[in-house]
């Protein structure tokens, strides 16, 4: 009996080499039936990414993500931007003023109190006012979109 055990030991051990052996010389590598690049349009730092070694993948899935600090950033000033009522507000103001003093001059202008001259720079004040107005709306138009 201990002859067979020590056989049996003796076995074991020789077939651990020898699988050991072959292990050490088998390369075991699995190649990829298919190997695919990957890119982004916009260039960057890899944060996270999203998929394991391996892992089937299909098309139009996320696999990476990269850091977007100053698309974030860019995001937030784009909204404050968007959210600023103040220039439209006074643009919108001064307009109003402009069309009640061009109102008061040609009421003036009427009976002979001012001049043609000063009734012609009431109305490019309010020409400019509207200006200013219509640009204020386009800034915040624009904001908008950067927003979007």
């Amino acid at each position: 009996m201990k002859h067979r055990l020590l056989s049996i030991a003796s076995a074991a051990v020789l077939t651990l080499a020898w699988c050991g052996a072959v292990a050490q010389q088998l390369d075991c590598m699995i190649q990829p039936h298919e190997v695919v690049q990957l890119g982004s349009p916009t260039p960057g730092v890899v944060e996270r990414i999203l998929v394991e070694r391996g892992d089937l993948v299909e098309r139009g899935q996320v696999v990476a993500q990269l850091k977007a600090d100053v698309e974030r950033a860019s995001l937030g000033l784009a909204r404050a931007r968007a959210a600023q009522a103040g220039e439209l507000a006074a643009a919108q103001s001064s307009r109003e003023f402009a069309s009640r003093e061009l109102k008061r001059a040609s009421d003036l202008q009427a009976r002979n109190f001012v001049s043609s001259n000063y009734l012609d720079k009431q109305k490019t004040e309010l020409d400019v006012a509207q200006g200013r107005t219509d640009q204020a709306r386009e800034k915040r138009t624009v904001a908008n979109k950067e927003v979007e």
